[in-house]
């Protein structure tokens, strides 16, 4: 319900979330007024960089390159040492596996541009035709009843990005290598 109830839950499980409504009741009301002028706000981008919990590291997913550097430094002057700043699918922070990826870094408050290499040479998956049911990303988890090639390669692609700020002396091959083996070995039976 509130930062300190995520706080205390953190400690014990791995992952928590603390709706809007309930962290910043005023900054919701600004997400309200999405339909009224039809577009994504900056309000998107700020809530992001808030950073609540003091997170030592940033990642955020663009849709529009030029916005890219205007992110890094954003970062620069709000004191996080790590972010990767790339182009994501439809502005989420995720790796397009079918493409390679030019992310902006931030390493050890160092700037510096990286280039990924595409995962697959499939190029025809169709994002915006998903099932976006969350029974889906269970199935994609277990491995049993979903299995696609490509979703699967966006979460090892945007792990091995994420990995870059833990382990900034890795190639970029080899943190696909082993964002590839976290995946393989993954508790499949967690979520079911």
């Amino acid at each position: 319900m509130d930062l300190t109830d995520a706080n205390e839950r953190l400690q014990t499980e791995n992952l928590v979330y603390v709706g809007l409504e309930n962290f910043s009741p005023e900054l919701q009301k600004l997400f309200d007024l999405r339909p009224f002028l039809g577009v994504r706000t900056a309000v998107n981008t700020f809530a992001r960089d808030l950073n609540p919990l003091n997170a030592i590291c940033q990642m955020q997913g663009v849709f529009h390159p030029p916005y890219k550097k205007g992110h890094l430094e954003t970062a620069k002057i709000l004191g996080v040492p790590n972010a990767m700043i790339f182009k994501g699918g439809g502005g989420e922070v995720m790796r397009n596996p079918m493409k390679p990826a030019r992310v902006d870094a931030l390493i050890n408050g160092e700037e510096r541009e990286i280039v990924w290499p595409a995962l697959t040479n499939e190029n025809t998956y169709k994002w915006r035709e998903e099932n976006l049911a969350p029974e889906q990303v269970v199935k994609l988890w277990t491995g049993g009843e979903l299995s696609l090639s490509v979703p699967i390669l966006g979460v090892i692609g945007t792990l091995a990005i994420a990995l870059k700020m833990k382990h900034p002396q890795m190639s970029e091959e080899g943190l696909d290598k082993m964002a590839h083996e976290i995946w393989e070995a993954r508790d499949k039976d967690r979520f079911s």
